[in-house]
């Protein structure tokens, strides 16, 4: 299958969704499908879907280590939600925030830097590339064109085993060069450099597992 790639841009025209930002108005009166107990999710990015009227919205726990816990389906703990396309929110109750220190842990040197009340992502856009450049990763891949952080095949066994096919993928170095320009991260990466992994079944997309090195 041949592959398509998106790139981060500050500009946008031309762009397919964004990174960052609120959640599209889809979701404001569905906290409690997008949540779970306990566990808080922030708003990673949404794109349109080629040809059609529909966005793949994608959230990830606040939680660190609920997103670790929930590396592989069929529990993955990014979900991914395909909708009607709609404006993004005024509502910023699924913006993307660092997570809290808990009461009375000690936090490092870099951890005394965050400013909790800053989202992790400045709202940019992605946006397509006609040609695959040498040197700059893509942040969105959709097509079979995939890098695996860890090439190990139990990851993709069971999503397989289902009738699930890759679909694509989102990769976090793809952050850069933009990152380097401008203030993109406030603290940690949020997937730690990482990449998640989209897999299709009919119509339905969803995060298969994610992965870093």
């Amino acid at each position: 299958m041949a592959s398509t790639y998106y790139y981060l841009t500050e500009e946008e025209k031309n762009s397919i969704g964004r990174l960052g930002g609120n959640a599209p108005e889809w979701f404001d009166d569905k906290r409690d499908m997008v949540d779970e107990p306990g566990c808080h999710y922030g708003f990673y990015c949404t794109f349109q879907l080629k040809d059609t009227e529909r966005s793949l919205s994608i959230f990830i726990p606040e939680s660190f280590d609920r997103l670790l816990d929930g590396n592989i389906y069929p529990s993955c703990s990014i979900k991914a939600f395909t909708h009607p396309t709609t404006e993004e929110s005024g509502d910023n109750y699924f913006r993307l925030m660092p997570e809290k220190p808990k009461a009375g842990e000690r936090l490092t040197s870099y951890q005394k830097k965050f400013d909790y009340s800053r989202p992790v992502l400045k709202k940019v856009f992605i946006a397509p590339c006609t040609e695959k450049p040498e040197d700059d990763a893509a942040f969105l891949t959709i097509g079979d064109d995939i890098f695996y952080v860890q090439d190990e095949d139990y990851y993709r066994e069971a999503l397989i085993k289902d009738g699930y096919e890759i679909w694509g993928y989102i990769n976090e170095e793809g952050f850069y060069p933009l990152a380097r320009e401008t203030e993109l991260i406030h603290g940690n990466m949020p997937l730690s450099f990482g990449a998640m992994y989209l897999y299709q079944k009919g119509g339905e997309i969803i995060a298969g597992y994610w992965q870093y090195s």
